[in-house]
C-alpha cells in the first residue's frame, strides 16, 4: 500500500485532478459572475456614454433633418429635458412633448416621455 501512494501516477493523477477541479471552479465563476459597476458614478457614466454612442452616427455626417431627427430623442433623453430643438439656417427639428411656440422656461406643464 505503501508503494502504490509514493508511486509518480498516483502523484500525477491528484496534480491533474486538483488542476481539473480548480478550472472547473473558474469557469463557473467566470461564467455566473455579473457585471456590475461598483458605484452609482460608473452606472452614470456608462449610461451617458451609450446615449452619446446612439445619437453620434447620424450626427458624423453633419447635421441635416434626418440626422437631427434620429439624433434628437437621444439627446434629449441625454439632457433630461421635455423638448430639444436643432436647428440650422436650412434644417429645424424639434422633439418634445412642449409645443415649439412655448415662452415657458421650464417644461412642468408637460410630462416628460
Amino acid at each position: 500500500m505503501n508503494d502504490l501512494l509514493s508511486s509518480p501516477t498516483v502523484l500525477l493523477s491528484a496534480i491533474g485532478l486538483a488542476f481539473v477541479t480548480s478550472l472547473v471552479a473558474l469557469f463557473y465563476f467566470l461564467r455566473n459572475r455579473r457585471n456590475n459597476f461598483a458605484t452609482p458614478l460608473e452606472r452614470a457614466t456608462f449610461g451617458t456614454l451609450h446615449t452619446v454612442a446612439l445619437a453620434a452616427p447620424s450626427l458624423r455626417e453633419g447635421l441635416s433633418q434626418s440626422s437631427a431627427s434620429f439624433a434628437l430623442p437621444y439627446l434629449r433623453q441625454l439632457l433630461d429635458t421635455c423638448a430639444l430643438t436643432m436647428t440650422t439656417t436650412a434644417a429645424t427639428r424639434w422633439a418634445g412633448t412642449a409645443p415649439p411656440t412655448s415662452t415657458s422656461p421650464t417644461c412642468a406643464r408637460w410630462p416628460s416621455r
